[in-house]
């Protein structure tokens, strides 16, 4: 498994009592990568098999996932724009 830092945000998700990952295994996978680590309990391994459903929980993850890459992004672009285009897009 690649432990080098990943260019864009991300998160672990982590089980206690995952058979085939640790929680320390999956914790030192979030700080290599450099991603946000969340432990949901006992969840065994979270795949389609492990009887989450639709999950509500892991859909909020993603969503606020999505939105730190949004503003991460629209940041960026701002940052990257001449002062003179900036008040377009962020009126003082």
């Amino acid at each position: 498994m690649p432990l080098v830092r990943f260019p864009f945000p991300s998160v672990v998700v982590a089980s206690s009592n995952d058979p085939f990952v640790t929680v320390m295994r999956a914790q030192a996978f979030a700080t290599a990568w450099g991603s946000e680590f969340v432990m949901i309990g006992e969840a065994g391994h979270i795949n389609s098999a492990s009887s989450l459903g639709d999950w509500p929980e892991g859909f909020s993850l993603l969503r606020a996932l999505r939105e730190t890459r949004e503003r991460d992004f629209t940041l960026t672009t701002a940052m990257s724009l001449r002062d003179s285009e900036v008040p377009t897009l962020f009126p003082r």
